[in-house]
């Protein structure tokens, strides 16, 4: 299978920042519907009850060390896809390839075990990893030089 030049620039330039708003998208609605901060409290029983020593007063509704929301496992699994698809975009060019492998990484840090600690600081890293990512990205494609640039130079070469 063949793809056009033009479709290669189209995925290293945008694919980084539709992910991006789709990312951001989902995670506000997950945090908005899932999350919840238990009380600050000084109480001793409320605070064994609740076990807060060990897994924080941040919490998301459900099981506290798995992602089970079908929505954000995907959105996840895409920014796998994503971020290796930049990555083989980047025709393995090393200053270009680093970000597409970060967002992978980002992408795929709730995903992975173990599951011993609160999911909170797993979403935290991952909203951190893929933001750094996407905005090197957003550098880095900057870069690329625009198809009428590039045929431009290629013609001038040829009339001199």
């Amino acid at each position: 299978m063949h793809v056009s030049q033009h479709t290669h620039d189209w995925i290293y330039r945008h694919l980084a920042w539709v992910y991006g708003i789709l990312y951001a998208l989902g995670f506000g609605w997950f945090y908005h519907t899932k999350y919840y901060r238990l009380e600050a409290s000084l109480d001793v029983y409320y605070r064994v009850r609740h076990n807060t020593a060990e897994w924080g007063l941040s919490r998301f509704h459900g099981n506290l060390l798995m992602l089970h929301s079908p929505l954000m496992i995907a959105l996840l699994v895409l920014g796998v896809v994503a971020g290796i698809i930049i990555f083989v975009n980047s025709r393995f060019d090393a200053l270009r390839a680093w970000p597409g492998l970060i967002i992978a990484l980002g992408a795929a840090v709730p995903l992975m075990p173990p599951y011993t600690e609160n999911l909170v600081a797993r979403i935290y890293c991952s909203f951190g990893l893929v933001a750094f990512g996407i905005w090197g990205q957003l550098i880095v494609g900057r870069s690329l030089p625009k198809r009428s640039n590039v045929k431009k130079r290629w013609q001038r070469g040829f009339a001199r």
